[in-house]
């Protein structure tokens, strides 16, 4: 192998440099140390960050920190992805790919490079310090020298498919698809003069593709000599004209390249002033997809107060931007930090040159990767489809950069250990000790599996509770992680799977990396592999509704034994008084019971109040629950009285009392709730000599009870009329009419019916076929001039007068006469 190549840095170490110079170099050194310390290098020299040590420091801490791997080499490429089957399995893979540049010519990994610089106004601001010198200038002087020595490092790089490419981006303000530095006026433009009136903004767009021709890397060049500030700071369609570059094979991207974004901002994300979440959120989902994708992202922030540490908005977003942290979703997502550092801060005071020398000496060594071990542990949601067969039925497939399978003879392995713990629900492989991974080629150990028994208890426990299936907050896949998963919501595929390999530098293994973890598949539940119990809610003689019940669905097999059952079942009126219960299949037959919550003021039935479900068996299933009062209102306008008088014609007034029978009345209430005791009801109409005159009593309403299910209630009532006022004349009628409400079972119509039955004493002349639906009374009327001329026993009724008449005038005669007899006694 060919010995390793440098760099020589700018400037040697004794030459001097002003104080305005000096920053400008800081500048450039820490843009293009940081870009190579992390795009060429990879990330296990992330750590070569800026802090307040010095230069011998900064690269002694940065060897010590490195994690990928020893001496700045990067991490294979590796990757953990499921796919569906038709038979309802899952395969689930996980690969690793040989990247090796062990050979006579000296070669690198392919390496694809988006650099996205800030270019809005403030661009035009000092780098401070009294420096006549602006952000933009010192930017400019950055890139271009970075892209020079990208030149420089292409030219000893034989493979031109290895040599490393560059995107130019620029953003700003508009967004623009078009492929170029273009400007916009955000007001008026004169049209004979070309005059703004306004200002000139840049559009956020891709100045260059990715390109690594000389010729091209000069046009990078002269563009980024020609760029001019403008504009507010659009980080989001900055990053996500990255990922096009990165991520879209059609635009340039290299299947296999490492890739590495190098973000620069002076200000805060904004679509216009000040710090903007939405676009702050944006640029970070638009860096997520970045890192997905396998690219590093480096941040390095120009503005004011500028610090890794920071914790104000600003700082946070340039740390949650970078790869500082891989999982970032948002500003409030922001997830854990990662290792190795990835913001740079332009305002640190370390001179990054040395780094710089450093990595470019690391870069032009080969490497490649041995003793790789990759382990799977499942977890509870997922269980193997072949728990009976050697291994789990995992086999390792090995794919060549087109993606055919080759035999293993084909990548020199001549053995490897696949091991199987199935009470760790434990699967990996090994291979040989010393045999190193070869370049392009991608190793997988696959093997099926499908959603265990807790998948589909738990998604069935969540849907039954009103939730998303997959929980409260509910794992997503990682992007790459096949379409069934990326981006999808799921269980996880996998408690932990990791990776473990040795680097090995220029014929030398370095110290082993243990442990690196795959990103988390996931799987989704058959839905058609549950029952599904409709439980339906009906209302009789119910208004308003009650706005919801809940209902708990119990379950018991064959044996009487308890299994899962499902508790809190909202059932409501915006469901339409339906909620459906998904149960899994089972291996054995259950009996699900449905038991409403007490519901205050109602009775309750059931129709098909227990489903029983055969082993192995999905399909649909229902019940019903039906509500109705317990207790009615009832209208005593249903109970009529009918008034008839003999013996003359009247416009006197009739009274009747409705009273009840206190042994069959119990829980009957006045609307207030209170005891009923009675009614009244007169009639007042004229009245004609034998003509019935019918009424009923007031329209208001009393409480019922209401009978259990199947039943009906009985309730006694009894009508007598009030002695006449006046009376003289009349023969009042001194019968009682028994009156029985009768409140029926609820209908199939979804009504409670009542009946009222009117009952006559057996010697009660009223109590007649015509009078069967009212209570009947009839009064006589026996004036004297009516009295008869004849009579019985030898007195007549004219006789009787003549008696009477003479016994008055008598008694008139007795009293003047003991008037007269007391005036004498008197004298």
């Amino acid at each position: 192998m060919k010995g390793t190549r440098r760099f020589e840095g700018k400037h040697g170490s004794d030459e001097p440099r002003a104080e305005s110079g000096r920053r400008k170099s800081r500048l450039v050194a820490a843009f293009v140390a940081v870009a190579m310390t992390v795009g060429l290098a990879g990330a296990g020299v992330a750590a070569y960050g800026e802090d307040t040590t010095d230069q011998s420091q900064s690269a002694t801490t940065a060897a010590q920190d490195a994690t990928a791997a020893a001496e700045g080499v990067d991490a294979p490429q590796y990757a953990k992805r499921i796919s569906k089957n038709d038979d309802g399995t899952y395969t689930l893979s996980m690969d690793v790919t040989g990247k090796s540049s062990e050979s006579t010519e000296q070669q690198v990994v392919p390496l694809d490079i988006a650099l996205v610089l800030d270019v809005s106004g403030s661009m035009d601001e000092s780098i401070g310090g009294g420096s006549s010198t602006t952000r933009l200038q010192a930017l400019k002087q950055a890139v271009t020298s970075f892209l020079s020595q990208v030149e420089d490092q292409n030219q000893r790089i034989n493979d031109n498919t290895k040599k490393v490419q560059v995107a130019l981006i620029k953003y700003a303000g508009d967004n623009s698809n078009t492929i170029g530095n273009q400007r916009y006026c955000s007001g008026a433009i004169g049209p004979i003069t070309g005059t703004c009136y306004g200002e000139w903004r840049n559009y956020s767009q891709t100045v260059h593709s990715l390109a690594w021709e000389p010729g091209q890397l000069q046009q990078e060049r002269d563009y980024v000599e020609a760029l001019q500030a403008g504009g507010a700071t659009r980080a989001d369609y900055g990053l996500l004209h990255a990922v096009a570059q990165l991520n879209d094979e059609n635009l340039g991207r290299r299947p296999g390249a490492q890739k590495l974004t190098i973000f620069y901002s002076d200000g805060s994300p904004t679509s216009s002033d000040g710090f903007e979440t939405t676009v702050a959120d944006a640029a970070i989902r638009a860096a997520a997809q970045l890192k997905a994708g396998t690219s590093q992202v480096i941040s390095i922030g120009a503005m004011s107060g500028a610090n890794p540490d920071g914790t104000d908005n600003a700082n946070k977003f340039m740390n949650y931007v970078s790869s500082n942290y891989p999982d970032a979703q948002s500003m409030s997502e922001p997830g854990a930090r990662g290792e190795g550092t990835y913001y740079y801060a332009v305002s640190a005071s370390t001179d990054l040159q040395t780094i710089f020398d450093k990595i470019i000496s690391m870069v032009t060594s080969g490497t490649a990767y041995q003793d790789v071990t990759m382990t799977d542990t499942l977890s509870d949601y997922v269980e193997f489809s072949q728990p009976d067969v050697q291994n789990f039925g995992a086999e390792l497939v090995i794919r060549d950069k087109d993606g055919h399978t080759v035999d293993p003879s084909v990548v020199g392995l001549a053995g490897y250990t696949i091991t199987a713990h199935p009470e760790l629900k434990t699967i990996s492989i090994s291979f040989p000790q010393g045999y190193a991974l070869k370049d392009g080629y991608t190793y997988s150990l696959e093997y099926r599996i499908v959603p265990s028994a807790k998948a589909y208890e738990e998604y069935a426990a969540n849907v039954n509770a009103g939730n998303n299936g997959y929980g409260e907050n509910p794992s997503e896949g990682a992007i790459g992680t096949g379409d069934s998963s990326a981006g999808r919501q799921g269980f996880r595929s996998n408690e932990r799977a990791t990776i473990d390999y040795t680097p090995r530098v220029d014929g030398e293994p370095k110290d082993p990396v243990e442990g690196t973890e795959y990103p988390h598949p996931v799987i989704q539940v058959d839905t058609t592999q549950f029952a599904k119990l409709s439980i339906h809610k009906a209302w009789i003689a119910t208004n308003p509704e009650p706005d919801k019940v809940t209902v708990d669905v119990t379950c018991k097999d064959a044996a009487g034994g308890e299994c899962t059952g499902y508790s809190d079942i909202d059932i409501s009126k915006s469901s339409n008084w339906t909620s459906t219960v998904l149960i899994p299949k089972a291996d054995a037959v259950r009996i699900y019971t449905v038991t409403e919550h007490a519901l205050s003021g109602f009775h309750t039935y059931y129709t098909n109040p227990e489903i029983t479900i055969p082993a192995n068996t999905a399909g649909e299933y229902r019940s019903t629950v039906t509500n109705y009062p317990v207790a009615i209102n009832f209208n005593l306008n249903q109970i009529r009285v009918g008034k008839t008088v003999q013996g003359t014609d009247t416009n006197q007034d009739f009274t009747f009392t409705l009273s009840p029978d206190p042994d069959n009345t119990e829980g009957v209430t006045n609307a207030d709730g209170t005891p009923f005791t009675n009614a009244t009801l007169t009639l007042g109409d004229h009245f004609a000599n034998g003509t019935q005159v019918t009424g009923a009593f007031a329209d208001t309403s009393i409480t019922l009870p209401t009978p259990e299910a199947g039943q009906e209630a009985t309730y006694t009532f009894n009508i007598a009329e009030n002695a006449p006022s006046p009376s003289a004349g009349w023969a009042a009628d001194t019968d009682a009419v028994t009156v029985t409400v009768t409140v029926g079972a609820p209908t199939a119509e979804g009504t409670i019916p009542t009946t009222v039955t009117y009952h006559y004493a057996a010697d009660d002349a009223d109590g007649t076929e015509d009078n069967k639906n009212l209570a009947a009374f009839t009064n006589h009327w026996i004036a004297v001039s009516q009295l008869p001329l004849t009579g019985e026993g030898g007195a007549t009724p004219l006789l009787w007068l003549v008696i009477g008449g003479g016994l008055g005038a008598l008694a008139l005669l007795t009293a003047g006469g003991v008037a007269i007899w007391r005036t004498r006694r008197l004298i």
